[in-house]
């Protein structure tokens, strides 16, 4: 699965949805992430009958530091998880405006925000044997949905471009991220080939995306 990057951060483009959004759109700019519960019903459940609970996991990509933070049950091919009491250990958090491009504008600069979770599964024998994830994916575009945990409100919006020999990203921020959990949404879409490169557009955003489903590896 594709990822996209932050910052130089690289941050996982899979996972995950949520019930219970709260998205109240604010009049100049993207719809708020605040989010306080996950609501999960996978696809095809009977090729997760082993599974009996879902850990959630908090990652650093840049040093490999990995963490439960939470665990529940899986039943029936469902899980929940409430986030209104959950926390993450502070060595996850990153101030969000360390290196930002010219073109990213951050509202506080001084914001941390916790950008990598998974959601594992887990057999009777406590063994890891599968990842869920909310997303969907057409002809052109592929879509999924990540979890951020901030310690404050902060507005990120803006462009940034990266490149290499026959490639070509194209970002686009919209984000209302706030004091707490938040739903983040991405969008990658196909955007042919530009000077030889093969071009990729995508957005990341607070802003709902619809019709997307909960996977895990077997599917």
């Amino acid at each position: 699965m594709k990822k996209y990057f932050l910052s130089n951060l690289v941050i996982a483009a899979l996972i995950i949805s949520a019930a219970f959004v709260s998205c109240k759109k604010d009049d100049d700019g993207p719809a708020s992430g605040s989010v306080s519960s996950i609501t999960a019903t996978v696809e095809n459940p009977s090729k997760y009958a082993d599974v009996k609970q879902v850990a959630m996991k908090v990652n650093d990509y840049r040093t490999d530091s990995k963490d439960v933070i939470k665990t529940v049950p899986f039943t029936g091919g469902s899980f929940t998880i409430d986030l209104s009491t959950l926390s993450v250990p502070a060595k996850y958090l990153i101030e969000i405006g360390n290196d930002m491009p010219s073109t990213i504008s951050v509202s506080n600069t001084s914001a941390k925000i916790a950008m990598w979770f998974d959601f594992i599964g887990i057999d009777d024998e406590g063994e890891e044997v599968t990842e869920f994830w909310l997303g969907k994916e057409d002809a052109t575009s592929e879509f999924g949905v990540s979890y951020w945990y901030s310690n404050s409100d902060v507005t990120i919006t803006g462009t940034e471009k990266e490149s290499g020999e026959e490639w070509e990203d194209n970002y686009t921020y919209s984000l209302n991220i706030k004091n707490g959990w938040n739903t983040v949404y991405s969008t990658w879409t196909d955007g042919g080939t530009k000077d030889g490169k093969e071009v990729y557009n995508a957005k990341i955003s607070t802003n709902s995306v619809g019709g997307l489903k909960w996977y895990g590896w077997r599917d």
